[in-house]
């Protein structure tokens, strides 16, 4: 049922991409024209039969609580199994569209729709071997929807999302390691990279160590894992794992202009609590405050969802809404939250292979729950692929 239109070329010849398609169907399709006069022409109905899915995907399976309010569309995500691919599946629980050239050992923790909608982004992780030493290493991966164009960059660093930019620069979490005491730490950093390839860093977590004395411990300074921006502020926001934080980063001077949740927050609770959330990754700024996914590990490890208010005159953050499943799941990675265009709010458990849509009163009302084993990435809400 989708009718698109073509440009013909001097030749005579036209293609049209059609996006959406389901696996292992039967699709009738036609070529309809008219001409300078106003002729119709129309050639024979034929039958083209689309591919399979992949044996190693994990199934899908949906349930809709409530039909009518069930959301209607794809999500941009990525499969975190045996071998991660970035995926496309359409809210009745079909794979429409897959990249299938990750290597085994890469880890894919966001992919997105480019700005164009030319594009499907990517960004994989992985160990990687450059002789002398073994280091984090990142790629990211610009492959056009027909398959027919792929652009591969790869760095040393192991970040863990990206933004692409209206005029298709690409900001990146990416690491910048130095020897501290007796082991080697990750300082987190933000690059741009342009659309002509040149780099640019635009902050560095080893310029702020004033700001942030009590630095985390583990493998990072801060382990930044989620990256927002807001192009009319002009300012990056960061998750980072480790000071319990999302960061508010000012892009023209690398500057930090505030910070939610942690041991230094600009905001807390009524009650004084600077503690927001903690150990989180996926976030959505919202107008007038911010919704979070709260992995919330140990000792609880009861991972949840929070949507705070923040009131900038007084400094208090209002929590407006909590949701966490019966029973309660502990999400030790990635875990993510945005809200779908009709005010509900879609929630990616990660490693319990689950997406879910929760309506303000706390009701689910769409789920989809992969096959044993698999999980998702963060997850993008299309309501069209065009």
């Amino acid at each position: 049922d989708q009718r698109r239109d073509a440009e013909i070329d001097a030749d005579g010849t036209f293609e049209i991409l059609v996006l959406g398609l389901r696996p292992s169907r039967d699709y009738d399709w036609q070529i309809a024209g008219e001409t300078s006069d106003g002729e119709s022409l129309a050639t024979e109905v034929a039958t083209l039969t689309t591919g399979p899915v992949p044996s190693s995907f994990p199934s899908l399976d949906v349930s809709s609580v409530d039909a009518e309010r069930a959301i209607q569309g794809f999500l941009v995500t990525s499969l975190i199994a045996d071998v991660s691919v970035p995926v496309v599946i359409d809210t009745s629980g079909e794979y429409v569209w897959w990249h299938a050239g990750t290597e085994e050992g890469v880890t894919i923790c966001r992919a997105r729709l480019s700005r164009d909608g030319e594009s499907v982004l990517y960004l994989g992780y992985a160990r990687i071997d450059l002789g002398a030493e073994i280091v984090d290493g990142q790629t990211l991966v610009r492959v056009s929807l027909d398959g027919t164009d792929e652009q591969v960059t790869t760095t040393t660093g192991g970040g863990r999302d990206f933004y692409e930019m209206a005029d298709g620069t690409i900001a990146m979490l990416t690491f910048d390691i130095r020897p501290m005491d007796d082991h080697d730490l990750n300082g987190d950093v933000i690059v741009e990279i342009a659309p002509d390839g040149s780099t640019t860093e635009v902050f560095n977590i080893w310029d702020h160590l004033d700001e942030i004395p009590e630095v985390a411990s583990g493998p990072g300074l801060c382990h930044a894992n989620h990256l927002e921006y807001d192009e009319e502020r002009g300012v990056y926001h960061m998750s980072c794992r480790g000071l319990a934080a999302i960061l508010v980063i000012d892009r023209a001077s690398g500057d930090i202009l505030s910070q939610i949740g942690g041991q230094y927050s600009d905001y807390e609770t009524p009650d004084g609590s600077t503690e927001l959330f903690r150990d989180q990754h996926g976030f959505q700024v919202l107008d007038d405050g911010v919704l979070v996914f709260d992995n919330e590990g140990p000792p609880e490890m009861n991972s949840n969802v929070r949507q705070y208010r923040l009131w900038d005159e007084t400094g208090v953050a209002e929590e407006v809404w909590h949701y966490q499943t019966d029973p309660p799941v502990f999400v030790y990675v990635l875990g993510d939250a945005s809200k779908l265009p009709n005010g509900d709010n879609l929630v990616t458990w990660t490693t319990a292979g689950q997406i879910e849509q929760v309506t303000e009163a706390q009701d689910v009302v769409w789920r989809l729950n992969s096959g044993f084993g698999a999980g998702f990435g963060y997850t993008t809400f299309r309501e069209d692929l065009y």
